[in-house]
């Protein structure tokens, strides 16, 4: 999602305003200097914008648009389609982004989804006939998959 691009190690374990990133202790080479290369996977990029404070938020854009500008490394996110705007709205990482769009799961899909855990689990429903149920009303819901996790995770 946010490309590859032409930073460098100097400075690599300090944001564009000086402060140090948490977890990166500086030592060790580049991937590239390896000769390998690293992918960063950034999954429920929608919590940037919903659990974080605003300054906190801005200082990660910045941190994650810097790092994708490393040699070696690569960064892809996702995002719920219900937060692009606030993506959009990120002046930081936007301009870097590269959209692949992925369609909602149909009804059958859904229905997969919820049974084939069970079943791996040896778990039955005690009530068979919600899981057409639920799958019907996520599918028609925009995003219906997080409300549908919260109903059926016991977290």
């Amino acid at each position: 999602m946010f490309g590859q691009g032409r930073g460098g190690p100097a400075g690599r374990c300090r944001g564009p305003d000086g402060r140090g990133v948490a977890g990166c202790s500086g030592a060790g080479p580049w991937p590239e200097a390896a000769g390998g290369a690293l992918l960063l996977n950034i999954d429920q990029g929608e919590e940037l914008y919903t659990r974080a404070a605003r300054a906190e938020a801005e200082h990660f854009s910045e941190l994650i648009a810097g790092a994708a500008g490393t040699p070696g490394l690569s960064v892809i996110g996702s995002i719920r389609s219900d937060y692009y705007g606030a993506l959009q709205d990120d002046r930081a990482l936007f301009p870097l982004t590269k959209r692949i769009d992925v369609p909602p799961l149909g009804r059958e899909a859904i229905e997969a989804v919820i049974r084939k855990p069970a079943a791996l689990l040896g778990a039955e429903f005690d009530i068979p006939e919600i899981v057409p149920m639920l799958a019907e009303v996520t599918s028609h819901a925009a995003g219906g998959l997080p409300i549908l996790r919260a109903t059926v995770t016991p977290d």
